[in-house]
């Protein structure tokens, strides 16, 4: 029988001189942070581009700092970089942090520097937070307990770290996986809307106004009944089957094959679909996390011989920090989802007090019903300016300004334009009205309308929106 002490060796092991091999390929693990890397650098370049640099993040922009909500705890080291010059200093950190992460340079920093950097991002401008977010800092706090670097990074070659061999297996990353499983399961699960059950979801869904992408909008005539019933009820299938694939991943060659090839279907084709910012890409990222070591091989990268662990203080400090971090991912799990028993939800409430605080400062809801049930109700924001000589214009869609164009056509604004707009309908949100239209006042518009538009989408190849409705949520024509 073992001992106390073994188990407890055995919990902090990273086990790679098991026999027979369970756990993932540290050459997989490498490419997952490469991948990750680039999805970072990209999701900054995206919140930089089109102007949204001055107009989410410095002074002159929509939100100065004295209008930044405070939900609860908050920290953002962008708060001392403001001012649109010293701003650009501030995301060139980051930057410099995103790029040495994905090559792997003092790796284990910047695994936690990444973390940081989300952080600070979110805190600075909340208003443009949404799901794609959170998944990002889901997998940045995760996978900051993994060993990211030992492969395929300059800390091999500059700081003459040596490589390592085998396949990992640790707590953190059997938590991490089983979160990851639980939360595909959930997201099929919890799709329970009516529209999942007779297979119309995804007609809905490519009539939302906010995240079609043009090649779901070429389609809507396209595709009969058939095709959009069998549409939407594959990724629930495929949901399920990763659910259950993930966990057994590691135990199998042929598992993750299939967990990567489904991954990547499935994810490519919501890419394809929607818009919905770096969400479908981060997925894309981890499905490298389950690539096997026999195709390693095949692709002519050897494995490296098997290092001695490391110390034990060291691994029982990660692994003791996961099995926090843990705690509270089964928290947030139990508390965000609708299908969690009343019982279970009934002994986290007991703790909610303590943990609401970390919740709304690290914002990682794990509210796995994305896309619950697809309403034909859509509502879209539309920004209405005039310029000084009388002419008519939409600030976020370039073109002849017109109400419905968004409807009928796929004229994206940017993901973290759509965030912001989406709650600037809302109740409350007031002083965030006014702080656009004086945001559009410093750039010519002299004066300024914001348009909910509400329509009912239809429920056929052949049928059009009807009951479009003009809601008028704000405007400055008053003023004059």
């Amino acid at each position: 029988m073992r001992g106390l002490g073994d188990w407890a060796r055995a919990l902090v092991s990273r086990g790679d001189e098991q026999e027979p091999p369970v756990g993932l390929d540290h050459r997989s693990l490498a490419a997952f942070r490469i991948a990750f890397g680039v999805v970072l650098l990209t999701n900054l370049a995206t919140r930089s581009y089109g102007g949204r640099f001055e107009a989410h993040y410095t002074e002159t922009g929509v939100l100065p700092l004295g209008l930044v909500p405070r939900f609860g705890p908050r920290w953002s080291f962008l708060d001392a970089f403001s001012d649109p010059v010293a701003a650009k200093v501030g995301f060139a950190l980051i930057a410099a942090v995103y790029l040495a992460y994905t090559l792997g340079l003092f790796t284990r920093l910047m695994q936690v520097l990444v973390v940081a950097c989300l952080l600070s991002l979110y805190h600075r401008n909340p208003l443009l937070d949404d799901g794609s977010d959170w998944v990002m800092r889901f997998f940045a706090i995760w996978t900051a307990f993994l060993p990211l670097g030992d492969r395929f990074s300059l800390d091999l070659r500059w700081r003459k770290k040596l490589r390592r061999g085998g396949l990992h297996h640790s707590f953190a990353m059997w938590a991490f996986i089983a979160n990851l499983g639980v939360s595909y399961f959930l997201n099929s699960y919890q799709k329970d809307g009516i529209s999942w059950g007779e297979g119309t979801a995804l007609r809905y869904v490519m009539w939302d106004p906010w995240t079609v992408s043009p090649v779901a909008a070429s389609m809507r005539r396209a595709l009969g009944d058939g095709p959009i019933w069998v549409l939407t009820k594959l990724p629930l299938l495929v949901e399920y089957i990763l659910a259950a694939g993930v966990l057994f991943a590691p135990f199998s060659r042929h598992i993750k094959r299939v967990v990567v090839v489904l991954m990547l279907g499935l994810h490519l084709a919501f890419a394809s679909f929607l818009f919905i910012g770096s969400f479908s890409f981060l997925y894309v990222a981890c499905a490298f996390m389950f690539i096997a070591s026999e195709d390693w091989e095949r692709l002519g990268i050897e494995d490296a011989p098997q290092r001695r662990p490391r110390p034990l203080w060291r691994r029982g400090l990660v692994t003791g920090l996961a099995v926090v971090w843990a705690l509270f991912a089964g928290y947030e799990l139990v508390q965000r989802n609708y299908r969690v028993s009343r019982p279970v939800k009934a002994v986290a409430a007991l703790v909610a007090p303590w943990l609401e605080p970390v919740h709304v400062f690290l914002m990682v809801p794990q509210e796995w019903f994305m896309f619950r049930a697809p309403s034909p109700y859509q509502e879209v924001t539309v920004v209405e300016a005039v310029a000084p000589d009388g002419t008519r214009y939409d600030p976020f869609r370039p073109g002849p300004f017109d109400l419905h164009r968004p409807i009928h056509e796929s004229a994206h604004v940017g993901k973290y334009w759509v965030s912001y707009l989406v709650r600037l309908s809302r109740p409350g949100f007031d002083r965030y009205r006014s702080a656009l239209a004086r945001y559009l006042e410093a750039r010519g518009a002299t004066a300024v309308t914001i348009h909910l538009l509400k329509l009912d989408a239809p429920s056929t190849r052949d049928g059009e929106p009807t009951k479009i409705r003009d809601e008028i949520v704000f405007t400055t024509a008053n003023r004059r």
